[in-house]
């Protein structure tokens, strides 16, 4: 796998959020799951009311927020995971972020960057970015995070419509921030 095929993964995963796979969970703070996937070491906690997908299509985790408009594209977050090749030079944070923007610049119409700065996840270093974009006829707007850990690249989405993304904006910000790192068996 390479960006091209994870950015891609993350932009069907915009339309794929009507499918139902097993998704392993654990109680979590009151009003949240915690989500578990075992094939990339990850967890995270996502409002128990959300509705969620695991394992489709490349998308790790996905879920949607109740009541999200009757449109193609749904408000919501994903979150992609590859591994990166030993060979790639995508294994470098700064050459993983610049692949991942260009290829969401080609892919997305209208795809405008609004900010970017460094961020941690888990500890772990990450480009935090906001773009707004349209897909099919959607406007969107989103807070993306890119990092690398343990030979595999990490993409999280979290997508809303741009009215209601200045509402969302600070939740979605501390569902990334509950993302942990799993260890390997």
């Amino acid at each position: 796998m390479n960006i091209k095929l994870l950015t891609y993964q993350l932009i069907v995963g915009l339309y794929l959020f009507t499918f139902l796979f097993g998704c392993q969970s654990t109680q979590e703070k009151a009003g949240y799951t915690r989500y578990s996937d075992d094939k990339n070491h990850f967890s995270i906690a996502l409002p128990s009311d959300w509705q969620v997908r695991q394992n489709r299509n490349g998308v790790a985790i996905a879920g949607i927020i109740p009541k999200s408009e009757n449109k193609p594209a749904k408000e919501g977050i994903i979150i992609l995971a590859q591994k990166i090749p030993t060979n790639s030079r995508n294994r470098e944070l700064g050459e993983y972020y610049k692949s991942s923007l260009k290829l969401l610049k080609r892919t997305l119409t209208n795809f405008s960057l609004v900010e970017s700065k460094s961020a941690k996840i888990d500890g772990v270093e990450a480009y935090r970015f906001i773009a707004r974009y349209k897909f099919g006829n959607t406007e969107l707007q989103g807070l993306f995070y890119v990092f690398i850990h343990d030979n595999l690249g990490y993409g999280i989405s979290c997508s809303a419509f741009p009215e209601n993304f200045a509402k969302h904006e600070k939740m979605f910000a501390q569902i990334v921030k509950n993302f942990r790192f799993e260890s390997r068996p």
